[in-house]
Order: structure tokens, then sequence, then C-alpha cells
């Protein structure tokens, strides 16, 4: 399995996750939404993506594990969670 085919099975995994409820949709959100302060070892990192003001999030340690960069979350208007996609790098 290549890195593409990785993150459109977590893509999936993850969008099966969220169509089940909207609490679930919301609490998982939550959860994309948290960031920590990473290490200057992590940011430097080859294929883990780290955000502004260092901070490292669920799809940024997922991208790592896909080589960086392909997942990615969509939101509406209001800042709520929709649904995950494979963006094409």
């Amino acid at each position: 399995m290549d890195n593409k085919d990785l993150a459109d099975l977590l893509v999936n995994l993850l969008n099966g996750l969220i169509k089940e409820s909207d609490a679930v949709r919301k609490d998982v959100g939550k959860l994309i939404d948290a960031r920590v302060v990473a290490s200057q070892e992590t940011i430097n990192h080859s294929t883990i993506v780290v955000g502004d003001n260092n901070g490292l999030g669920v799809l940024g340690l997922l991208n790592g594990l896909v080589g960086g960069g392909y997942i990615a979350a969509v939101y509406d208007d209001d800042g709520s969670l929709l649904h995950f996609i494979r963006r094409n790098l």
C-alpha cells in the first residue's frame, strides 16, 4: 500500500466515524482542532505537519504517517467539521 492509498483508507475510516451522528462529528472536530506545542525535532521531522505557532494536531500526525499533507478536514462557514478529504499534492 502506498501513501496515497493509506491516506484514502484513513479518510474513509474518519468519514465513517463521523457520519454516524452529529455529536460524534462535533467531538471529532474538537479533537482535530486541538494542538500541542511541538518540539524542535518534531517541527523538523520530514513528514509530520506542524502548523502555526509550532502547533501539532491529529491531522499533522496522520499526515506524517502518509508522507505529509494529504489528509485535510473540511469545515462549514461556522467552523464545524463537515468531512475529511485526501488532497492531491
